[in-house]
Protein backbone atom coordinates (compact mmCIF):
# COMPACT_ATOMS: atom_id res chain seq x y z
CA UNK A 1 0.00 0.00 0.00
CA UNK A 2 3.06 2.23 1.10
CA UNK A 3 4.42 1.85 -2.76
CA UNK A 4 1.36 2.77 -4.66
CA UNK A 5 0.73 5.32 -2.38
CA UNK A 6 4.28 6.46 -3.04
CA UNK A 7 4.10 6.16 -7.23
CA UNK A 8 0.83 7.62 -7.22
CA UNK A 9 0.49 10.38 -4.80
CA UNK A 10 2.83 13.54 -4.64
CA UNK A 11 4.19 13.89 -0.60
CA UNK A 12 1.92 16.95 0.24
CA UNK A 13 -1.37 14.61 -1.33
CA UNK A 14 0.26 11.91 0.90
CA UNK A 15 0.72 13.93 3.85
CA UNK A 16 -3.20 15.35 3.51
CA UNK A 17 -4.72 12.13 3.18
CA UNK A 18 -3.02 10.80 6.34
CA UNK A 19 -4.38 13.21 7.95
CA UNK A 20 -7.71 13.35 6.90
CA UNK A 21 -7.60 9.54 7.23
CA UNK A 22 -6.12 9.71 10.65
CA UNK A 23 -8.80 12.49 11.88
CA UNK A 24 -11.40 10.93 9.68
CA UNK A 25 -10.93 7.69 12.33
CA UNK A 26 -10.59 9.97 15.27
CA UNK A 27 -14.04 11.58 14.88
CA UNK A 28 -15.54 7.98 14.02
CA UNK A 29 -14.13 6.85 17.11
CA UNK A 30 -15.15 10.28 18.82
CA UNK A 31 -18.65 10.12 17.38
CA UNK A 32 -19.15 6.53 18.46
CA UNK A 33 -18.22 6.81 21.60
CA UNK A 34 -19.77 10.56 22.37
CA UNK A 35 -22.70 8.49 21.02
CA UNK A 36 -22.38 5.44 23.49
CA UNK A 37 -21.75 8.21 26.38
CA UNK A 38 -25.03 10.29 25.55
CA UNK A 39 -26.68 6.76 25.45
CA UNK A 40 -24.71 5.99 29.06
CA UNK A 41 -25.54 9.70 30.58
CA UNK A 42 -28.93 11.76 31.21
CA UNK A 43 -28.57 15.03 28.84
CA UNK A 44 -28.50 17.16 32.47
CA UNK A 45 -25.38 15.26 33.02
CA UNK A 46 -24.18 15.52 29.94
CA UNK A 47 -24.39 18.99 29.49
CA UNK A 48 -23.26 19.98 33.08
CA UNK A 49 -19.79 18.13 31.15
CA UNK A 50 -20.10 20.73 28.29
CA UNK A 51 -20.96 24.05 30.55
CA UNK A 52 -17.64 23.18 32.07
CA UNK A 53 -15.74 23.15 28.40
CA UNK A 54 -17.12 26.84 27.62
CA UNK A 55 -15.28 28.04 30.22
CA UNK A 56 -12.03 26.68 28.53
CA UNK A 57 -13.45 28.55 25.46
CA UNK A 58 -13.03 31.65 27.10
CA UNK A 59 -10.02 31.13 29.29
CA UNK A 60 -7.65 30.24 25.98
CA UNK A 61 -8.64 34.22 24.65
CA UNK A 62 -5.24 35.16 27.35
CA UNK A 63 -3.02 34.15 24.97
CA UNK A 64 -2.70 37.37 23.13
CA UNK A 65 -2.54 35.93 19.78
CA UNK A 66 1.55 34.85 20.32
CA UNK A 67 0.62 31.47 19.07
CA UNK A 68 -1.25 33.09 15.98
CA UNK A 69 1.90 35.01 15.03
CA UNK A 70 3.91 32.01 15.69
CA UNK A 71 1.88 30.03 13.13
CA UNK A 72 2.07 32.47 10.24
CA UNK A 73 6.02 33.85 10.62
CA UNK A 74 7.42 30.36 11.11
CA UNK A 75 6.74 28.62 7.88
CA UNK A 76 7.30 32.56 6.33
CA UNK A 77 11.22 32.92 7.69
CA UNK A 78 11.77 29.03 7.00
CA UNK A 79 10.69 29.67 3.37
CA UNK A 80 13.00 32.98 3.30
CA UNK A 81 16.20 30.66 4.81
CA UNK A 82 15.89 32.74 7.95
CA UNK A 83 15.68 29.37 10.33
CA UNK A 84 17.87 30.80 13.52
CA UNK A 85 15.78 33.93 13.39
CA UNK A 86 12.28 31.60 13.46
CA UNK A 87 13.65 29.43 16.05
CA UNK A 88 14.06 31.99 17.91
CA UNK A 89 10.68 33.28 17.68
CA UNK A 90 9.77 30.21 18.37
CA UNK A 91 12.09 30.45 21.96
CA UNK A 92 9.71 33.60 22.93
CA UNK A 93 6.48 31.75 22.01
CA UNK A 94 7.19 28.69 24.41
CA UNK A 95 8.21 30.74 27.36
CA UNK A 96 5.05 32.62 26.87
CA UNK A 97 2.82 29.79 26.84
CA UNK A 98 4.23 27.71 29.18
CA UNK A 99 4.02 30.93 31.44
CA UNK A 100 0.58 30.99 30.73
CA UNK A 101 -0.34 27.17 31.19
CA UNK A 102 1.12 27.25 34.79
CA UNK A 103 -0.65 30.25 35.83
CA UNK A 104 -3.79 29.02 34.76
CA UNK A 105 -3.89 25.70 36.06
CA UNK A 106 -3.02 27.34 39.53
CA UNK A 107 -6.09 29.57 39.07
CA UNK A 108 -8.04 26.61 38.34
CA UNK A 109 -6.92 25.01 41.36
CA UNK A 110 -8.54 27.57 43.72
CA UNK A 111 -11.71 27.20 43.25
CA UNK A 112 -11.20 23.26 43.54
CA UNK A 113 -9.93 23.11 46.51
CA UNK A 114 -12.96 25.52 47.11
CA UNK A 115 -15.36 23.43 46.00
CA UNK A 116 -14.20 19.96 47.70
CA UNK A 117 -14.14 21.79 50.59
CA UNK A 118 -17.61 22.62 50.81
CA UNK A 119 -18.52 19.23 49.47
CA UNK A 120 -19.52 20.38 45.96
CA UNK A 121 -17.08 17.81 43.94
CA UNK A 122 -18.79 17.72 41.14
CA UNK A 123 -17.42 21.56 40.46
CA UNK A 124 -14.32 21.18 42.22
CA UNK A 125 -13.39 18.32 39.45
CA UNK A 126 -14.87 19.90 36.90
CA UNK A 127 -12.59 23.59 37.86
CA UNK A 128 -9.30 21.13 38.03
CA UNK A 129 -10.77 20.04 34.34
CA UNK A 130 -10.59 23.56 33.45
CA UNK A 131 -7.03 24.11 34.50
CA UNK A 132 -5.52 21.35 32.64
CA UNK A 133 -7.50 21.34 29.35
CA UNK A 134 -6.53 25.06 28.84
CA UNK A 135 -2.94 24.03 30.00
CA UNK A 136 -3.12 21.79 27.47
CA UNK A 137 -4.42 23.88 24.90
CA UNK A 138 -1.82 26.43 25.64
CA UNK A 139 1.24 24.76 25.35
CA UNK A 140 0.42 21.55 23.34
CA UNK A 141 -2.10 22.90 20.32
CA UNK A 142 -1.46 26.84 20.26
CA UNK A 143 2.63 25.78 20.73
CA UNK A 144 3.91 22.48 20.06
CA UNK A 145 2.09 21.87 17.20
CA UNK A 146 2.18 25.02 15.51
CA UNK A 147 6.24 23.73 15.08
CA UNK A 148 4.67 21.07 12.67
CA UNK A 149 5.10 22.41 9.22
CA UNK A 150 6.23 20.06 6.72
CA UNK A 151 5.02 16.82 5.08
CA UNK A 152 6.88 14.39 7.26
CA UNK A 153 5.84 16.49 10.61
CA UNK A 154 2.13 16.44 9.50
CA UNK A 155 3.03 12.52 9.33
CA UNK A 156 3.55 12.25 12.64
CA UNK A 157 0.95 14.42 13.77
CA UNK A 158 -0.93 11.71 12.10
CA UNK A 159 0.03 8.99 14.10
CA UNK A 160 -0.14 11.23 17.02
CA UNK A 161 -3.78 11.49 16.43
CA UNK A 162 -4.40 8.20 15.92
CA UNK A 163 -2.96 6.86 18.98
CA UNK A 164 -5.24 9.78 20.95
CA UNK A 165 -7.83 7.97 19.36
CA UNK A 166 -6.98 4.46 20.66
CA UNK A 167 -6.95 5.96 23.81
CA UNK A 168 -10.04 8.14 23.23
CA UNK A 169 -11.79 4.43 22.85
CA UNK A 170 -10.16 3.00 25.84
CA UNK A 171 -10.73 5.18 28.38
CA UNK A 172 -14.66 5.24 27.33
CA UNK A 173 -15.01 2.50 30.62
CA UNK A 174 -14.19 5.16 32.51
CA UNK A 175 -17.27 6.49 31.67
CA UNK A 176 -19.40 3.64 31.94
CA UNK A 177 -17.87 2.77 35.47
CA UNK A 178 -18.34 6.56 37.24
CA UNK A 179 -20.38 8.56 34.72
CA UNK A 180 -19.66 12.42 34.97
CA UNK A 181 -16.19 12.34 37.08
CA UNK A 182 -15.40 9.65 35.03
CA UNK A 183 -16.01 11.91 31.50
CA UNK A 184 -13.04 14.00 33.64
CA UNK A 185 -10.48 11.59 34.45
CA UNK A 186 -11.04 11.06 30.23
CA UNK A 187 -10.52 14.30 29.51
CA UNK A 188 -7.51 14.20 31.73
CA UNK A 189 -5.78 11.14 30.87
CA UNK A 190 -6.67 12.42 26.62
CA UNK A 191 -4.62 16.00 27.75
CA UNK A 192 -1.35 14.25 29.02
CA UNK A 193 -1.29 11.55 25.93
CA UNK A 194 -2.05 13.98 23.22
CA UNK A 195 1.11 16.48 25.07
CA UNK A 196 3.56 13.37 25.76
CA UNK A 197 3.70 12.45 22.45
CA UNK A 198 3.52 15.67 20.84
CA UNK A 199 6.41 16.96 23.24
CA UNK A 200 8.26 14.04 22.40
CA UNK A 201 8.48 14.39 18.36
CA UNK A 202 8.55 18.27 18.02
CA UNK A 203 10.55 19.34 15.04
CA UNK A 204 12.05 21.91 16.75
CA UNK A 205 14.16 21.74 19.84
CA UNK A 206 14.71 25.03 21.71
CA UNK A 207 14.59 26.14 25.14
CA UNK A 208 12.40 28.35 26.63
CA UNK A 209 13.52 32.06 26.56
CA UNK A 210 12.12 35.67 26.57
CA UNK A 211 12.79 38.06 24.08
CA UNK A 212 10.88 41.48 24.06
CA UNK A 213 11.74 42.47 20.53
CA UNK A 214 10.51 38.59 19.37
CA UNK A 215 7.51 39.04 21.88
CA UNK A 216 6.71 42.26 20.06
CA UNK A 217 7.14 41.00 16.38
CA UNK A 218 4.85 38.07 17.15
CA UNK A 219 2.40 40.14 18.67
CA UNK A 220 2.39 42.46 16.22
CA UNK A 221 1.56 39.78 13.53
CA UNK A 222 -0.38 37.80 15.64
CA UNK A 223 -2.91 40.16 17.20
CA UNK A 224 -4.94 40.65 14.39
CA UNK A 225 -4.86 37.34 13.65
CA UNK A 226 -5.72 36.67 16.93
CA UNK A 227 -8.60 38.80 17.27
CA UNK A 228 -10.12 37.51 14.16
CA UNK A 229 -9.99 34.10 15.06
CA UNK A 230 -10.91 34.32 18.37
CA UNK A 231 -14.18 36.21 17.23
CA UNK A 232 -14.83 32.91 14.98
CA UNK A 233 -13.93 30.87 17.29
CA UNK A 234 -15.88 31.77 19.94
CA UNK A 235 -18.98 31.85 17.30
CA UNK A 236 -19.49 28.41 19.12
CA UNK A 237 -19.14 29.27 22.20
CA UNK A 238 -21.45 32.21 22.27
CA UNK A 239 -24.01 29.65 20.88
CA UNK A 240 -23.20 27.39 23.34
CA UNK A 241 -23.57 29.57 26.06
CA UNK A 242 -26.93 31.32 24.68
CA UNK A 243 -28.05 27.73 24.31
CA UNK A 244 -27.36 27.29 28.02
CA UNK A 245 -28.85 30.26 29.58
CA UNK A 246 -32.02 29.61 27.67
CA UNK A 247 -32.52 26.32 27.64
CA UNK A 248 -30.42 25.36 30.60
CA UNK A 249 -28.17 22.06 30.90
CA UNK A 250 -30.63 19.69 29.26
CA UNK A 251 -30.91 21.75 26.36
CA UNK A 252 -26.99 22.28 25.91
CA UNK A 253 -26.83 17.87 26.50
CA UNK A 254 -29.34 17.72 23.72
CA UNK A 255 -27.75 20.41 21.12
CA UNK A 256 -24.19 17.68 21.73
CA UNK A 257 -25.51 15.80 18.87
CA UNK A 258 -25.63 18.40 16.70
CA UNK A 259 -22.07 19.40 17.87
CA UNK A 260 -20.63 15.84 17.13
CA UNK A 261 -21.89 15.69 13.55
CA UNK A 262 -20.41 19.37 13.37
CA UNK A 263 -17.05 18.47 14.66
CA UNK A 264 -17.13 14.88 12.59
CA UNK A 265 -18.43 16.78 9.14
CA UNK A 266 -15.11 19.18 9.89
CA UNK A 267 -12.52 16.71 9.72
CA UNK A 268 -11.54 16.77 5.52
CA UNK A 269 -11.91 20.51 6.02
CA UNK A 270 -9.46 20.86 8.58
CA UNK A 271 -6.93 18.81 7.57
CA UNK A 272 -6.89 20.83 4.36
CA UNK A 273 -6.51 23.94 6.00
CA UNK A 274 -4.14 22.60 8.50
CA UNK A 275 -1.43 21.79 5.69
CA UNK A 276 -2.59 24.44 2.97
CA UNK A 277 -2.27 27.36 5.25
CA UNK A 278 1.55 26.15 5.69
CA UNK A 279 2.24 25.70 2.18
CA UNK A 280 0.32 29.01 1.02
CA UNK A 281 2.52 30.97 3.50
CA UNK A 282 5.64 29.49 2.53
CA UNK A 283 4.67 30.03 -1.37
CA UNK A 284 3.67 33.70 -0.44
CA UNK A 285 6.91 33.95 1.14
CA UNK A 286 9.02 32.72 -1.64
CA UNK A 287 7.73 35.54 -4.49
CA UNK A 288 4.50 33.59 -5.64
CA UNK A 289 1.71 36.32 -6.28
CA UNK A 290 -1.77 35.97 -4.54
CA UNK A 291 -3.48 34.82 -7.69
CA UNK A 292 -1.16 31.25 -7.37
CA UNK A 293 -1.68 30.51 -3.79
CA UNK A 294 -5.21 30.85 -4.02
CA UNK A 295 -5.03 28.15 -6.82
CA UNK A 296 -3.17 26.05 -4.26
CA UNK A 297 -6.25 24.48 -2.18
CA UNK A 298 -8.79 24.64 -4.69
CA UNK A 299 -9.04 21.32 -6.34
CA UNK A 300 -9.07 20.16 -3.10
CA UNK A 301 -12.16 22.03 -2.33
CA UNK A 302 -13.67 20.66 -5.13
CA UNK A 303 -13.28 17.57 -3.38
CA UNK A 304 -14.28 18.78 -0.20
CA UNK A 305 -17.72 20.13 -1.84
CA UNK A 306 -18.57 16.40 -3.56
CA UNK A 307 -17.43 14.42 -0.62
CA UNK A 308 -19.63 16.82 1.58
CA UNK A 309 -22.80 16.98 -1.21
CA UNK A 310 -22.61 13.10 -1.11
CA UNK A 311 -23.03 12.86 3.13
CA UNK A 312 -25.57 15.12 3.09
CA UNK A 313 -27.36 13.08 0.67
CA UNK A 314 -27.23 9.84 2.43
CA UNK A 315 -27.20 11.34 6.29
CA UNK A 316 -30.30 13.95 6.29
CA UNK A 317 -32.85 10.89 5.79
CA UNK A 318 -30.26 8.11 7.86
CA UNK A 319 -29.35 9.90 10.74
CA UNK A 320 -33.40 9.94 12.58
CA UNK A 321 -33.59 6.52 12.30
CA UNK A 322 -30.04 5.68 13.86
CA UNK A 323 -31.08 8.35 16.66
CA UNK A 324 -34.24 6.74 17.27
CA UNK A 325 -32.34 3.32 17.66
CA UNK A 326 -29.38 4.47 19.54
CA UNK A 327 -30.25 7.61 21.16
CA UNK A 328 -34.32 7.95 22.59
CA UNK A 329 -33.17 10.63 24.47
CA UNK A 330 -32.10 12.91 22.12
CA UNK A 331 -34.57 12.40 19.52
CA UNK A 332 -35.24 16.17 19.71
CA UNK A 333 -31.96 17.18 18.84
CA UNK A 334 -32.39 15.65 15.45
CA UNK A 335 -33.76 18.08 13.09
CA UNK A 336 -31.01 20.78 14.53
CA UNK A 337 -28.28 17.84 14.03
CA UNK A 338 -29.29 17.23 10.20
CA UNK A 339 -29.01 20.74 9.32
CA UNK A 340 -25.06 20.54 10.21
CA UNK A 341 -24.98 18.73 7.07
CA UNK A 342 -25.50 21.57 5.24
CA UNK A 343 -23.41 23.88 7.42
CA UNK A 344 -20.72 21.87 6.35
CA UNK A 345 -20.88 22.02 2.70
CA UNK A 346 -20.90 25.36 3.24
CA UNK A 347 -18.15 25.60 5.08
CA UNK A 348 -16.18 24.02 3.01
CA UNK A 349 -15.30 27.04 1.20
CA UNK A 350 -14.06 28.19 4.19
CA UNK A 351 -10.74 27.25 3.32
CA UNK A 352 -9.71 30.26 1.01
CA UNK A 353 -9.69 32.40 3.66
CA UNK A 354 -5.90 31.67 4.62
CA UNK A 355 -4.80 34.01 2.20
CA UNK A 356 -6.03 37.24 4.83
CA UNK A 357 -3.37 35.64 7.41
CA UNK A 358 -0.95 34.49 4.38
CA UNK A 359 -0.92 38.32 3.37
CA UNK A 360 -1.84 40.30 6.41
CA UNK A 361 -5.32 41.37 5.31
CA UNK A 362 -7.33 40.02 8.74
CA UNK A 363 -9.12 42.93 9.00
CA UNK A 364 -11.03 41.83 5.87
CA UNK A 365 -11.12 38.86 7.77
CA UNK A 366 -12.68 40.15 10.82
CA UNK A 367 -15.72 42.42 8.56
CA UNK A 368 -16.62 39.18 6.90
CA UNK A 369 -16.93 37.37 10.48
CA UNK A 370 -18.86 40.26 12.01
CA UNK A 371 -21.57 40.30 9.20
CA UNK A 372 -21.49 36.66 9.72
CA UNK A 373 -22.23 36.56 13.30
CA UNK A 374 -24.69 39.67 12.74
CA UNK A 375 -26.69 37.77 10.65
CA UNK A 376 -26.74 34.79 13.16
CA UNK A 377 -27.49 36.90 15.97
CA UNK A 378 -30.42 38.68 14.47
CA UNK A 379 -31.74 35.14 12.95
CA UNK A 380 -31.89 34.34 16.40
CA UNK A 381 -33.55 37.28 18.15
CA UNK A 382 -36.33 37.09 15.15
CA UNK A 383 -37.34 33.97 16.55
CA UNK A 384 -38.74 32.61 19.83
CA UNK A 385 -37.01 30.27 21.73
CA UNK A 386 -38.71 28.27 24.65
CA UNK A 387 -38.28 24.73 24.34
CA UNK A 388 -35.40 22.20 23.31
CA UNK A 389 -37.50 21.63 19.97
CA UNK A 390 -36.63 25.42 18.97
CA UNK A 391 -32.82 24.34 19.09
CA UNK A 392 -33.07 23.73 14.96
CA UNK A 393 -33.43 27.43 15.13
CA UNK A 394 -29.14 27.85 16.30
CA UNK A 395 -28.50 25.18 13.34
CA UNK A 396 -30.36 27.23 10.86
CA UNK A 397 -28.59 30.23 12.11
CA UNK A 398 -24.97 29.26 12.02
CA UNK A 399 -26.18 28.05 8.48
CA UNK A 400 -27.10 31.74 7.25
CA UNK A 401 -24.13 33.35 9.17
CA UNK A 402 -22.07 31.08 7.47
CA UNK A 403 -23.51 31.97 4.19
CA UNK A 404 -23.46 35.16 4.85
CA UNK A 405 -19.67 34.88 5.42
CA UNK A 406 -18.54 33.12 2.52
CA UNK A 407 -20.14 35.51 0.18
CA UNK A 408 -18.26 38.71 2.18
CA UNK A 409 -14.97 36.37 1.41
CA UNK A 410 -15.75 35.84 -2.17
CA UNK A 411 -15.83 39.79 -2.65
CA UNK A 412 -12.66 40.31 -1.09
CA UNK A 413 -11.07 37.56 -3.06
CA UNK A 414 -11.98 39.10 -6.19
CA UNK A 415 -10.56 42.59 -5.21
CA UNK A 416 -7.10 40.26 -4.89
CA UNK A 417 -7.26 39.14 -7.66
CA UNK A 418 -8.37 42.24 -9.79
CA UNK A 419 -5.19 44.44 -8.30
CA UNK A 420 -3.13 41.15 -8.95
CA UNK A 421 -3.60 41.10 -12.28
CA UNK A 422 -2.89 44.68 -12.53
CA UNK A 423 0.49 45.89 -14.42
CA UNK A 424 3.46 47.05 -12.51
CA UNK A 425 3.27 51.39 -12.70
CA UNK A 426 6.85 52.66 -13.45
Amino acid sequence: MKQFLDKRMSSGSKSIAMVTISNLIGNVVSIISGLIIARWMLPEELGLFNAFSIFTSYVILMQLGIPSGLSRELPFYFGQLKEDYAIDLAATAKYFMLALSFAILGLCIIPSVYFFYIAKYEYAIGSLVVGITSAQTFYTTKYLKILYRSDNHFNKLSNITLINTLVNLVSIVLVYHYLFYGLCMRAIILVMVDWYFTEKWKPIHTEARFNWKNFKELSKVGMPIYFVANVYSLWPTFQRTMILSMLGAKGLGIYALANIVQNMLSTFNGAISSISFPKMSLAYGQGKSITEVLKMPFKLIIVSILIYTFILLVGWPLLPKVVAIVLPNYQSGVEAAQWMFVVALVSSLNIFSNIYMVIKKNHHRLISYIIGMTVWLLYILYHSITTVADLVIFSKALLFGYMATVFCDFCFYFLYLKRDSLPIKG
